[in-house]
């Protein structure tokens, strides 16, 4: 404690050793070879309506996030690559694919399994593809970007139900 103010833990272990895909894999998974052992889930919240990986499904990373990773296991735990992805792929993502692991039974530090985190989120995606290839973007809305600095960064104005509970 310094200074009479203790210090925040971050309360969740996030592995190192996850498999990352670089946007230009996943696109060429999805755009390039038409692969159909794909799945992609988008674990944002409201922001994915302004703009996300075409086909993606969207599984908003909240306290109910475990039951429907049991069920996407249950249902899609066969696919070949399943990819999660958030805005910069370091929180929710990352906790989303080994809550998935965790459902299906296999070790995070395995390379045999089949969950991946979308490398740099989709930020990135946007920043690599945005004005490039029409089709890498689904419903993009400029409308919830902002160009700060020669980049955009998503403005998320629609708070979400968990964040306006009791006011």
């Amino acid at each position: 404690m310094e200074g009479g103010v203790p210090k925040a833990k971050l309360q969740i272990s996030i592995p190192k050793n996850f498999q990352r895909i670089t946007a230009e894999d996943l696109a060429s998974l999805l755009f390039k070879q038409r692969h159909s052992g794909v799945l992609v889930v988008d674990v944002r919240g409201p922001d994915f309506h302004g703009g996300h990986i075409p086909g993606a499904l969207n599984l908003p990373f909240d306290d109910a996030v475990e039951s429907k990773l049991e069920q996407l296991a249950k249902e899609h735990g066969r696919k070949d690559y399943i990819v999660f992805y958030c805005m910069y792929g370091q929180l929710r993502s990352p906790a989303a694919a080994l809550s998935l692991i965790k459902a299906l039974g296999t070790d995070a530090a395995s390379q045999g399994n089949n969950v991946y985190v979308l490398a740099e989120g989709f930020k990135n995606w946007v920043k690599t593809f945005n004005g490039k290839k029409d089709d890498h973007i689904e419903n993009f809305d400029r409308e919830c970007w902002d160009e700060v600095e020669s980049e955009l960064v998503h403005i998320n104005d629609q708070p979400s139900p968990r964040d306006l509970a009791g006011h």
